[in-house]
């Protein structure tokens, strides 16, 4: 699993390379000086991998620490309720809400593409690996930060070591609800595109996260160990199935299509392309043919529509 893992964070930033010196070519004038075998020069691989290390620690941390910053403490203030109570219920509830919102298993990404579907990978070992590794990434990345705030608010330090774990926990559960799901029904869970049921539930999580406070109503430490303990309990089970789940390949095939893959670019590629394709349609009447019937029409068309049919 650990080689698994190896080969796909390899394959992975190697994507992200690609992509940073791919960028660098769309800068006007620049694609025309910079050729092709740009992504073979040892420099631009060098820059771009520094930079493919300042995304993924900005991923660790950068991002943990504006949503705690812009969803929770520019809001805590507001309430007048106790602002270390309130910081703990909207995290906990934020945290619900994300469990179905950002699964890190259930997102069709292009790296999960290239390595599965590509690259035959062991789809397994691929998927435990770098969840565990995405797990990691949360704690390590909230951490800091749950102390920091934690600090500020006056908040238990055993309480700001648990809010990571919970956040974990919390996932892990969704996601075997997920797998079992499938298992029973054989229907994918997207987190793209999810389904009206879970909307509901979200926006239901959110209006408890914000709307309780403002009525004066806060979860206390007590009940968010509670809470917590219950999701401990309920996440080793989860790890269990996590673990133990052995359609991982046939999940993939289906969540990872071009549709979900490549929803955007294949709708703009889709637009550009049959607009291209118009402007490509003449009805050029000085084009004869010395043919007859069907022989006849069937030259005229090639003849007239040769620039789209050579493309």
């Amino acid at each position: 699993m650990i080689k698994s893992f190896i080969t796909s964070f390899k394959l992975k930033n190697t994507y992200r390379v690609n992509s940073v010196i791919y960028s660098i070519r769309q800068f006007p004038f620049v694609k025309k000086i910079l050729p092709n075998t740009l992504y073979k020069n040892k420099v631009l691989k060098i820059i771009g991998n520094i930079i493919s290390v300042i995304i993924e620690l900005c991923s660790i941390f950068l991002g943990k620490f504006l949503y705690l910053w812009l969803c929770i403490v520019s809001i805590v203030g507001l309430y007048k309720t106790n602002q270390a109570t309130t910081f703990i219920h909207i995290f906990t509830f934020l945290t619900l809400a994300g469990a179905f919102l950002n699964t890190y298993m259930f997102n069709p990404t292009k790296d999960k593409y290239y390595a599965m579907m590509i690259m035959n990978m062991d789809v397994k070992n691929y998927t435990l690996s770098n969840y565990c590794y995405a797990m990691i990434k949360v704690f390590v990345g909230f951490l800091p930060f749950t102390i920091i705030f934690g600090i500020i608010y006056n908040i238990p330090l055993f309480i700001s070591l648990l809010m990571p774990l919970f956040v974990i926990c919390a996932k892990m559960c969704f996601n075997a609800y997920t797998l079992i799901k499938y298992d029973k029904s054989n229907l994918v869970i997207n987190e793209n595109t999810l389904t009206k049921t879970f909307w509901i539930v979200i926006i239901g999580l959110v209006v408890f996260a914000y709307g309780l406070p403002y009525l004066g109503l806060s979860i206390n430490y007590f009940i968010f160990i509670i809470i917590f303990l219950v999701s401990l309990v309920l996440s080793i089970y989860s790890f269990i199935i996590i673990k133990k789940f052995d359609k991982y390949k046939s999940l993939y095939k289906k969540l990872l299509t071009n549709e979900n893959v490549y929803a955007v670019e294949n709708n703009n590629s889709a637009k550009t392309i049959k607009e291209n394709t118009v402007k490509q349609i003449t009805l050029d009447t000085n084009f004869t043919s010395n043919k007859s019937g069907f022989a006849y029409f069937h030259e005229l068309f090639v003849k007239r529509h040769s620039k789209i049919l050579t493309k």
